[in-house]
């Protein structure tokens, strides 16, 4: 029975924890877990990535070349372009106000076309002519395509799911020690394994890692939420203590307790 109390307690504990990580994180930042709690903060989130680009209601990547662009002149002067893209690729081309003479203007426009239906590793790979007779306002909206292309593959392309995991030595290596630290007490109790796995935790995870758990990354972990396998280690170690909790293993929690240690200057 007073095995069991303690555990309610530890439970009751890490809940009080988790409402005051929540409530602080709303507070400083207005959202939990990547959502923004107030309508028109969330409207300007995604209206304005930035001055170049803005997402739709529907989810595609609206970008605008007037920056990208800006020492990019035809006859006139600037010919900037409104670029569409959803799942990378392009859905249309639209031309943005601009001091051309139509008549030439219009036929360069009939090159906004090319690119629709095109994935954006197709469209940087296209060779385009300009059109004979409106050559100088064909040429800068090509120029204009090829650099919001190239904008749209470093800001629209959504990373493959393991590519935030760290396979370097030292992500490696920190995954190991975290996994000790999760499995090994289970299986051997002994002091001196203890010291050592400490040691190790304050050697990789802490001065050669550079940070762990704290305070301030829980809350921009609830604010932002968390990439798990950019994230691996403090995961695995959240994990550990919440099931050993239940399995009430308070002694080993004691344990894991030490490692969940801020170490960053």
């Amino acid at each position: 029975m007073n095995k069991i109390n303690k555990t309610l307690k530890a439970i009751l504990l890490l809940v009080v924890s988790f409402i005051i990580i929540l409530v602080a994180s709303i507070q400083r930042d207005g959202k939990v877990f990547g959502h923004h709690l107030k309508s028109e903060n969330s409207k300007a989130i995604t209206k304005s990535v930035n001055d170049t680009m803005h997402i739709a209601e529907d989810g595609s990547y609206v970008i605008n070349t007037m920056q990208l662009g800006k020492d990019i002149t035809g006859y006139g002067g600037n010919v900037p372009l409104e670029i569409t893209v959803k799942n990378g690729r392009i859905l249309n081309v639209k031309a943005l106000p601009n001091l051309e003479t139509p008549d030439f203007f219009n036929e360069a426009k009939s090159l906004l076309k090319k690119w629709n239906g095109k994935s954006l590793d197709e469209a940087q790979k296209m060779k385009v002519d300009a059109v004979s007779g409106a050559t100088f306002s064909s040429k800068a909206i090509i120029a204009n395509m090829e650099r919001g292309i190239a904008f749209a593959q470093k800001n629209t392309v959504k990373e493959n799911w393991y590519s935030k995991f760290d396979a370097s030595a030292k992500g490696i290596t920190a995954l190991i020690v975290a996994l000790m630290a999760a499995i090994i007490p289970l299986f051997y109790k002994n002091k001196e394994y203890r010291i050592i796995q400490q040691v190790l935790n304050i050697a990789i995870l802490g001065f050669w890692c550079g940070t762990f758990l704290s305070y301030s990354a829980l809350m921009n972990y609830m604010s932002n939420g968390i990439n798990v396998l950019e994230y691996i280690v403090p995961v695995i170690m959240l994990i550990t203590a919440f099931i050993y909790l239940f399995l009430g293993k308070n002694n080993i929690i004691a344990h894991i307790s030490v490692h969940m240690v801020h170490y960053r200057n």
